[in-house]
């Protein structure tokens, strides 16, 4: 395929429409590095990051994610993709991919973990953005964003909340302001109406 820079130069690069991984291998780290779909302009140097429609699987099928470009963030919101039986996960944009291959990496549910997002943001009038950064001294980690700023945090959650919500699982699950945003393939509670005030 050819890819246009901003400086002009095209630059012709085919990139794989499959990928398959596993734990720590050298695809999964590329995965979480930034290395996948990543061009670099000769020209230039500046360097892209391509959110082509892409498949990822772990290699024991646990997870087969389908990546999708962020141009297609307000189809999905409305629930208009096609369906597959083969997915067991929808992801728009690069962020969301690599949260969820290292939700899987780490054995964390992530309904669970969109739950503990979804108490986060409730509780938040300003718009930020939550990725899951990993676990240190016994506490899960995300990443705080501010969309369309430059700002980073980062805020800590216990285990213990994570247990107790996985206990609750399936009363969590029937909630009617929750189900829709954490069934799958599209768990991402993200693109919900929390910053609405009429919602």
């Amino acid at each position: 395929m050819s890819y246009e820079c901003l400086c002009g130069e095209i630059i012709d690069q085919d990139f794989p429409v499959e990928y398959e991984f596993d734990r720590d291998d050298a695809v999964f780290r590329s995965i979480v590095e930034g290395e996948v779909l990543r061009l670099e302009c000769p020209h230039c140097g500046a360097v892209h990051r391509l959110e082509e429609e892409s498949l990822f699987r772990s290699r024991d099928r646990s997870l087969v994610l389908k990546l999708l470009p962020e141009h297609f963030r307000d189809q999905v919101r409305a629930g208009n993709y096609p369906p597959d039986p083969e997915i067991t996960r929808l992801v728009v944009g690069y962020p969301e991919l690599v949260e969820k291959v290292l939700l899987w990496r780490d054995g964390f549910d992530d309904r669970i973990i969109e739950y503990l997002k979804y108490g986060f943001y409730i509780r938040n009038t300003a718009k930020l953005t939550l990725t899951y950064a990993g676990v240190e001294n016994g506490k899960l980690e995300f990443w705080v964003r501010e969309p369309d700023t430059d700002k980073v945090g980062r805020t800590r959650v216990p285990l213990e909340a994570y247990r107790e919500a996985s206990g609750h699982l399936e009363e969590i699950l029937s909630r009617p302001r929750l189900r829709a945003y954490l069934q799958a393939p599209r768990v991402f509670v993200g693109d919900g109406p929390w910053f609405d005030p009429s919602s």
